[in-house]
């Protein structure tokens, strides 16, 4: 009697098991691609809100998109779901995430993280997908970076110009945008000229066509003589003329205050009304900007300080944390605040200008605030005359006589 072992393989050498597995598979990417959240409510566990699936499904088929939302609004929530999805459905998708400076790029990557390990209060219930998905979640002085099996990655950007260069993205994310140099837009734009279809080799008409390059901004109102303003009404006048690859969204308060999920409304608000209340009474013209998206006029040309001008010409250095060598000269100046809010010393070093006279350069700024509670109120100001007296020995030197590097102590 002989027995006859019959073993299924197909085109590729693959088992029949296999082959339908692939198969499996691939109908979950399509689906995915597809149905982008439907894919994210079904995999992450989660319920989304109908401003946040308008926001998602229509940046996915858009290769220039802009979020303009409000304090509060889930942005980085919003970004989140949507970069894991896009690195999970689309193989090879290199993500940057890019802001003014690295510590904001990296709390980006930080939300995501904590997303991947179910460590988000909002969202109780998430599954362990992306985890499982993943493949290292690394942490690397220079540079976070998040790799996936299928190839797709996500990288940080540490918010330096001249550290922004040579790279290759098919995604980059501009997290409060209203807030970042022309200069480090001009520096990583070119991260997406490589066209995503350029393919050379053989069988290539077995290859399927890879998605387009994508740039979103994402921020809160700016001023409007900001980079990331442009943008917003080049971008609206694209889209509202047709053009299918531009998106733009403006997702005020309002839109928070009557949030739906699949068409009713949702029973709690992500922001109170009386805070928005208070705030716009407080400081009206700060509250219009972070919670109506209204964009600043910078003051007009009365304005002496604009703040395009104070972001344009502000570069990232170490603080000085006192006097080392004892050689240098220092202004202390302290402002005492209210109750509910943060009372401040800024330190500046005297130097002198290379045509003449003195500079004062800014070299720390010291919020008072007590950091052993856990809601981090303000100092009393018992504790905060101590701190000051405290300053005044670091930065007058050690073992120098009395005031002899402190050229003055002014307080408001």
């Amino acid at each position: 009697m002989k027995n006859n072992i019959i073993e299924s393989k197909s085109f590729y050498g693959l088992s029949q098991r296999k082959q339908d597995h692939y198969e499996q598979y691939i109908k979950l990417l399509k689906w995915g691609r597809k149905y982008p959240i439907r894919f994210i409510e079904t995999f992450f566990n989660v319920e989304l809100l109908d401003y946040q699936k308008y926001l998602i499904s229509k940046t996915w088929i858009a290769d220039n998109s802009l979020w303009l939302m409000c304090r509060n609004g889930s942005k980085t929530t919003c970004l989140s779901f949507y970069t894991l999805a896009r690195c999970v459905l689309f193989p090879d998708t290199e993500a940057w995430l890019i802001s003014r400076t690295g510590s904001q790029s990296k709390e980006l990557y930080g939300k995501m993280e904590k997303m991947a390990k179910k460590n988000l209060p909002s969202f109780p219930n998430l599954s362990d997908f992306i985890l499982d998905e993943s493949e290292k979640i690394l942490h690397d002085e220079q540079s976070f970076e998040w790799t996936f099996p299928n190839g797709s990655s996500i990288h940080t950007l540490n918010g330096i110009p001249d550290n922004a260069r040579g790279h290759r993205s098919t995604l980059n994310i501009y997290d409060e945008s209203a807030f970042i140099t022309e200069e480090l837009f001009k520096a990583t734009e070119p991260f997406l000229l490589q066209d995503s279809t350029f393919v050379t080799g053989v069988n290539l008409e077995e290859r399927p066509d890879p998605p387009g390059n994508q740039r979103i901004f994402a921020s809160s109102a700016g001023d409007v003589d900001s980079y990331f303003y442009s943008q917003y009404r080049d971008y609206f006048l694209r889209m509202m003329g047709g053009d299918s690859r531009y998106f733009v969204a403006n997702i005020d308060a309002d839109m928070l205050f009557e949030a739906t999920m699949n068409g009713k409304t949702y029973p709690v608000s992500l922001i109170k009304r009386e805070d928005v209340k208070r705030d716009l009474q407080k400081e009206p013209a700060k509250a219009n900007r972070e919670y109506y998206n209204k964009f600043d006029s910078d003051g007009g040309i009365n304005q002496v300080f604009r703040r395009s001008l104070l972001i344009k010409n502000s570069e990232q250095r170490a603080p000085v944390l006192f006097n080392k060598d004892g050689d240098k000269r220092f202004i202390l100046a302290y402002d005492p605040a209210r109750t509910y809010d943060n009372s401040i010393v800024a330190i500046a070093e005297i130097k002198g200008h290379p045509n003449g006279g003195y500079k004062a350069e800014i070299c720390n700024c010291i919020s008072l605030i007590d950091t052993r509670v856990k809601k981090k109120k303000p100092e009393t100001t018992p504790d905060q005359v101590q701190a000051i007296k405290k300053m005044l020995l670091d930065y007058n030197g050690w073992n120098i006589p009395d005031y002899e590097n402190i050229d003055s102590l002014c307080v408001d």
